[in-house]
């Protein structure tokens, strides 16, 4: 009955324009937030185990970045600095990074700490639009 009654109550509310530019400004805000330089640099390359994930790691380290030491992981600025090679070069590369970036920013695939930290500061950048 009470799950009733706040939906009744908040209903309107989700069709507000308010609502409406909370909810944009959010979704901004978390494609910004991972835009970062600081975003990109703090977060780690997740690889599959698919030959395509193989072969970026290994044109990474070997071919583009050879004095890298392998006992580290590279980070997400890396797979940027490789977007930009790849496309003066060639793009041999372009699909199977465009398909590594793309798994590595979906908000839903990263770890719930750094999703929640995101949400939070989209969150609080957003929050004078509603009140």
């Amino acid at each position: 009955m009470i799950k009733l009654l706040a939906l009744l109550v908040l209903s309107p509310l989700s069709y507000s324009a308010e609502f409406q530019s909370f909810k944009k400004c959010i979704e901004t805000n978390i494609i910004e937030l991972t835009q970062t330089d600081e975003f990109k640099s703090s977060n780690f390359i997740k690889y599959d185990d698919s030959q395509d994930d193989f072969d970026v790691k290994s044109w990474l380290e070997n071919d583009l970045f050879p004095g890298w030491d392998p006992s580290k992981k590279m980070t997400l600025d890396y797979l940027d600095k490789a977007w930009q090679i790849d496309r003066k070069t060639g793009m041999r590369y372009i699909y199977k990074l465009m398909f590594l970036m793309d798994r590595n920013y979906n908000i839903e695939l990263m770890n719930t700490a750094l999703v929640k930290q995101i949400n939070n500061d989209a969150h609080l950048t957003c929050s004078g639009i509603v009140k």
